[in-house]
């Protein structure tokens, strides 16, 4: 029945590119003659959009601490790193040093 479904079906995905790899792997039988890469089963990787998922309150105490940019980039480990207590220049924080305020 999987193999049917995955026949008739207009569009198959797995739920991340390693998903999807392994997948293909698995039913690549299903399609004799392609390779394993033109298998047609994609990826769909949904995200999350932080902004929608925290609250106002935490959104302000991680400007505050990681600055700006970890809304674009809210992966880099540089971003609340600890290499400094206030905001780490590396993640949008202010170009004034700590010393001159």
């Amino acid at each position: 029945m999987s193999m049917l479904a995955l026949r008739l079906a207009a569009h198959a995905n797995g739920v991340s590119e390693l998903h999807a790899r392994v997948t293909r792997r698995m039913w690549r039988n299903g399609w004799p003659g392609l390779p394993e890469s033109e298998v047609p089963i994609g990826s769909v990787s949904n995200g999350v959009h932080y902004r929608s998922w925290i609250s106002l309150e935490f959104d302000e105490l991680y400007e505050r601490y990681l600055g700006r940019r970890w809304r674009q980039e809210p992966a880099d480990r540089e971003c609340g790193s600890g290499r400094s207590r206030s905001r780490p220049r590396s993640c949008g924080a202010s170009t004034r040093s700590a010393a001159t305020g």
